[in-house]
């Protein structure tokens, strides 16, 4: 048995938007890729940590700026002459393309390479192509499933961040769109995990969303102060 709900706040969300710090002086980075199905969006985003200040027990406390990138294809069955993909279209938030993979594949390389990026989350099941690519250009390509054990901590903490404001996303209209859109189903150990079947509309940069966000935190901690003792 299973339950479904709305994923996220949009009021949380709308509080989380705001512009970006200097991406040189985050101290860890990762990177996700949800390249959906024929007519689906095709979309990476990029996770950049910022640490904040650190706690009562010492652990350090981050920020999470995010920024994403989508495709589609140019004969997909949609229509995006009509709303809201037209609007997505015309300012530049979806990339209308003959081969939005490949398109996909060559931006996102060129933004990790750009940011130092060295690990990208993707789904094995239709990425093996994505991930080979990644590799060969020396990139670390991250297995990661879209199922409740690879989503269950990675959905509830970004959703805790959102809600404390530690997430920081660019203006956009279309991450907004289909953060509105996303469901999550929970099993019966109540392990979350989007609900593509039975969310509303496209929710795909919010998942490559989420699977960077995961790779950014389970970055190592970067060392502080001077590596010599004196």
């Amino acid at each position: 048995m299973s339950s479904t709900e709305k994923a996220f706040d949009l009021a949380a969300f709308d509080r989380c938007v705001g512009r970006h710090a200097d991406w040189t002086q985050a101290d860890a980075f990762g990177a996700g890729v949800d390249l959906g199905a024929r007519d689906d969006l095709a979309a990476y985003a990029l996770c950049a940590r910022f640490p904040i200040s650190v706690d009562n027990q010492g652990k350090t406390i981050y920020r999470y700026e995010i920024k994403a990138r989508a495709f589609i294809a140019s004969d997909t069955r949609r229509d995006l002459t009509m709303q809201p993909f037209s609007e997505f279209v015309h300012t530049g938030e979806l990339f209308k393309c003959v081969y939005p993979i490949e398109d996909l594949t060559e931006s996102a390389i060129e933004e990790l390479t750009a940011h130092d990026i060295g690990t990208v989350a993707y789904d094995p099941y239709n990425g093996q192509q994505l991930g080979e690519k990644l590799t060969k250009a020396g990139i670390t390509a991250a297995r990661m499933a879209q199922n409740q054990a690879n989503f269950n901590e990675a959905i509830r903490d970004f959703i805790q961040l959102m809600n404390e404001g530690r997430l920081v996303f660019s203006d956009s209209k279309l991450l907004r769109w289909c953060a509105n859109n996303a469901i999550i189903c929970k099993d019966r150990q109540d392990r979350w995990m989007f609900d593509k079947k039975n969310s509303k509309d496209k929710i795909d940069p919010i998942v490559a969303a989420v699977m960077a966000y995961r790779i950014a935190s389970l970055q190592p901690e970067r060392s502080q102060g001077s590596l010599y003792v004196t």
